[in-house]
This record gives C-alpha cells, structure tokens and sequence, in this order.
C-alpha cells in the first residue's frame, strides 16, 4: 500500500507556517508547533498553504 500523508494550511493556520524569527516579530512569541511542523516536513509530510487564505 502507498500512503502519502500531507497537511493543509488554511487561513489563520498559515501563519503557523513562518519562520521563527518573523512568526515571533509578528505575534511576539515563539511558535510553539513550529518543531513539530519541522519534524513532519522532515519526515515526508507534504504541508500545503492553501491559495484561497
């Protein structure tokens, strides 16, 4: 069988999806899934930012 795993990024989600430093300039704290967004990506999970957010 072949699974292909992915993550859709829809309106306020897609801020989860900036890098460190600009997400914390933004909201004035770290991204606390930011980690593990970094770990599925690494392992082969596809993260989509949806065009219509």
């Amino acid at each position: 069988m072949n699974l292909q795993v992915v993550g859709v990024f829809h309106n306020k989600a897609t801020k989860d999806l900036l890098q460190p430093k600009e997400y914390e300039s933004r909201h004035g704290h770290v991204n606390k899934i930011y980690e593990l967004i970094t770990q599925l990506s690494d392992t082969g999970v596809g993260l989509i930012f949806c065009g219509r957010s």
